[in-house]
């Protein structure tokens, strides 16, 4: 009889066990259905007119997946022009700058897009969103179906104020953990 209830212990606690595994999404971002791993993480904060009425910060994040044969580097630059507080919710629109906030394609110091081992890369275009959460140093930062290709006319050389974005595929994933913050 005890043989009984302690196999039966074992086995609850396995299913247990695996179940609660299976619901936890893992510090990993996904494109084109391939999972990367975050193994190294930092962000950078730029601040522009410090300590004026006018104050803004952009935020660069750099994500590293770091496998052997494979190093894909994930880049998110964030735009907030109310707060030098990180968090909230950064939507990735097409024109950031004149905006109140959101997630910056490209600029002259920062960056948001993928760079992958073979020196293919995407940019972030319109579409999705990147939300940040930060409390006592650990950050929670969710990537939501965030839209990444190519820009065709990327100067708008023709005049057309079209970039031409194509995508490519969408990001998504999670991190939950402490983050390198330099300012």
């Amino acid at each position: 009889m005890k043989k009984i209830s302690l196999l039966t212990l074992i086995v609850i606690g396995l299913i247990a066990f695996a179940s609660c595994k299976k619901d936890d999404p893992g510090n990993l971002f996904t494109f084109k259905g391939v999972k990367y791993s975050i193994d190294s993480i930092s962000v950078t904060q730029l601040i522009a007119n410090d300590g004026e009425v006018n104050e803004s910060s952009m935020y660069q994040f750099v994500i590293m997946n770091m496998k052997p044969g494979d190093t894909t580097t994930l880049y998110i630059a964030v735009y907030d022009k109310n707060s030098n507080v990180l968090g909230g919710n950064y939507p990735a629109l097409d024109e950031v700058i004149g905006g109140d906030r959101g997630i910056i394609p490209f600029a002259f110091v920062v960056v948001s897009g993928f760079i992958f081992e073979d020196g293919e890369s995407y940019l972030v275009g319109e579409g999705g969103s990147f939300d940040v959460k930060a409390s006592q140093g650990i950050y929670s930062l969710a990537f939501n179906s965030i839209s990444v290709g190519d820009y065709d006319d990327l100067l708008d050389s023709n005049g057309d104020d079209d970039s031409e974005y194509l995508e490519a595929g969408t990001i998504g994933g999670s991190y939950n953990g402490p983050i390198e913050k330099i300012v």
